[in-house]
């Protein structure tokens, strides 16, 4: 007399736990990965926009300006540059 009528309780509260556990840690994870990934672009192009644009101030006028401003993205860049040495 075997009972093949589907699933127990038992096993229906283990898939059901083990389901929400998965899902409570791939969540933010994946959060935490989209974040992380949206500041490395925002640094991969402040560098490369910083490098563009000290490119043309050291092949112009061969020397480092003191202050550096952009916008760009509605994203405002400021930098100092110092002298040392």
């Amino acid at each position: 007399m075997l009972n093949n009528r589907g699933f127990t309780l038992l096993e229906v509260i283990v898939a059901s736990t083990i389901t929400l556990l998965l899902i409570s840690i791939i969540v933010p994870i994946s959060t935490l990965l989209i974040q992380e990934r949206k500041v490395l672009s925002d640094r991969r192009m402040i560098g490369s926009l910083l490098h563009d644009e000290l490119q043309k101030q050291i092949w112009m006028d061969g020397k480092l300006p003191k202050t550096f401003y952009k916008t760009k993205d509605s994203k405002s860049l400021k930098f100092d540059f110092l002298l040392e040495g």
